[in-house]
C-alpha cells in the first residue's frame, strides 16, 4: 500500500509533532476515514464535547496520488450534529497535495484563542493569523489565503459564516467547488477558530510502488473502463445532475418533501438544461478524467453549477423548476459553508408543516362553522 508513513498532530495549544505511521495498523484500517477512526478513538474522542474539546482529522488514502480518480479527503470528528462519529470525505487537489508533501493525514486538537489558518507543507505547519479573513465568504477567503501562502501549488480548505458560527451542519469549501458536508465538520474547525487550511509541496514526494509495471497495467485498464463506462460519460457530459431525470422516472427523485411521486418539470433542472443553458465548462477533481464538475455563467459571472444534491433537495424537494435561482441558491450556500442537503431539508420540512398547520386550521374552521349551524 502506497503510504507516505508519517502523519502530522497538530496541537493549537501545544507543540506539532511528526508520527510514524504504523503499517501493521494501516493493513487493518484501510483508507482516510479508516486510519481516522482508529487514531481518534484511540485518543478517546468520544470523550470530548463536539465543539470545544474536539479532536479533527484529515485523512488520505492508500492509492492517493498514484491511480486516477483517488483525490478523496476524509475528515473526521466527533460530529457536532448528532454527537457520534462525524466522517466526511471531499474531492479536490487536497488529498494528493498532502500525500505529495509526504503526509498520510493530519490530526489537529486544542483550540486557538484568535482566528488563524494553518499552512502544511512538507516541513510540517506553519499557524498563521486569519484575523484579516475572518467573517469572509468561503470564496474571498481562499483567495486571500492562496494569496499569502503564494505557492503555485497549494489547496485550500476553508470554512464560511456558517463554520464561524457553529452552525451544526456547516461544510468546509475545498478548492473552490468541493464540500465535505452533511456531520458538522465546518463547525468543529470554526470552534477552533481555524478559518482555513492550506497544504503545498515543493519536492514531490514520490510514492513506492511494490509492482510498477503491473500497476501500470491495472491503471491503463481501468482507463479504459472510464473511458467506456456510461455512467462515467454521462457525468462528464451532464455533471451529476444529469441523474435527475432517471432519478425521477425511477421513482428515485425527492419531491415536495417526500411526499410526492412524481415531479413533472424535473427536466427543467436537469443536467441536460444546465448543458443547453447555462454550462460553459468542466471541472475535476485532481487525477480524474471523468470532471463532472460544473462551470457555468450567469448575469456575466462565471461559477460554479449545483451538484445533484443541491439540484434536489431546493429543487423538486420544494417544488422550485427556476434552474438559474437554484445556481444561484447553491453559489449562496458554497459561499457560506452550508450544507446545501441538510439547509434544502429542513426549508422543505418547514414548508411542509407550514401546509399542514393551513389545513389544520382549515378543517377546525369547517367543523366549527359546521358546530355554529
Amino acid at each position: 500500500m502506497s503510504y507516505a508513513d508519517r502523519i502530522l498532530k497538530i496541537d493549537l495549544n501545544g507543540d506539532t509533532k511528526e508520527t510514524e505511521l504504523d503499517k501493521k495498523i494501516a493493513k487493518q484500517f484501510v483508507g482516510g476515514s479508516g486510519l481516522a477512526a482508529y487514531y481518534l478513538y484511540k485518543m478517546g474522542v468520544y470523550d470530548f464535547e463536539p465543539l470545544t474539546t474536539n479532536i479533527i482529522a484529515m485523512f488520505n488514502g492508500p492509492l492517493t496520488g498514484t491511480a486516477p480518480s483517488t483525490s478523496r479527503l476524509s475528515f473526521c470528528a466527533k460530529s457536532p450534529l448528532t454527537g457520534i462519529w462525524g466522517e466526511s470525505n471531499v474531492g479536490g487537489k487536497m488529498a494528493a497535495f498532502l500525500k505529495f508533501a509526504g503526509w498520510d493525514g493530519v490530526i489537529i486538537q486544542g483550540q486557538s484563542d484568535k482566528p488563524i489558518y494553518i499552512h502544511v507543507d512538507e516541513n510540517g505547519a506553519e499557524i498563521k493569523s486569519a484575523e484579516g479573513i475572518w467573517g469572509m465568504g468561503c470564496y474571498d477567503a481562499q483567495k486571500a489565503i492562496e494569496k499569502e501562502v503564494s505557492e503555485k501549488r497549494v489547496s485550500t480548505a476553508v470554512i464560511g459564516q456558517a463554520g464561524e458560527n457553529l452552525v451544526r451542519y456547516a461544510c468546509i469549501q475545498v478548492d473552490n467547488s468541493r464540500h465535505a458536508g452533511r456531520t458538522g465538520m465546518g463547525a468543529v474547525l470554526g470552534a477552533k477558530k481555524i478559518k482555513g487550511i492550506a497544504v503545498s509541496y515543493d519536492a514531490r514526494y514520490e510514492v513506492e510502488l511494490a509492482d510498477e509495471k503491473k500497476f501500470e497495467e491495472e491503471v491503463k485498464a481501468l482507463n479504459e473502463r472510464t473511458k467506456n463506462n456510461f455512467t462515467c460519460n454521462m457525468f462528464k457530459e451532464l455533471g451529476t445532475s444529469g441523474y435527475v431525470e432517471s432519478a425521477e422516472m425511477f421513482g428515485d427523485l425527492p419531491v415536495k418533501y417526500f411526499i410526492q411521486g412524481t415531479f413533472e418539470k424535473a427536466s427543467e433542472i436537469s443536467g441536460s438544461k444546465m448543458t443547453q443553458t447555462f454550462l460553459k465548462g468542466n471541472d475535476g477533481c485532481f487525477g480524474c478524467s471523468i470532471r463532472c464538475g460544473r462551470v457555468v455563467e450567469i448575469d456575466g459571472k462565471t461559477i460554479h453549477g449545483p451538484e445533484y444534491e443541491t439540484v434536489a433537495s431546493f429543487g423538486s424537494l420544494q417544488l422550485i423548476d427556476d434552474l438559474k435561482s437554484l445556481i444561484e441558491i447553491n453559489y449562496l450556500l458554497n459561499d457560506y459553508g452550508i450544507d446545501s442537503i441538510s439547509t434544502g431539508v429542513a426549508i422543505a420540512y418547514t414548508m411542509w408543516l407550514n401546509d399542514r398547520a393551513f389545513t389544520i386550521l382549515a378543517l377546525n374552521g369547517e367543523m366549527l362553522g359546521g358546530l355554529k349551524n
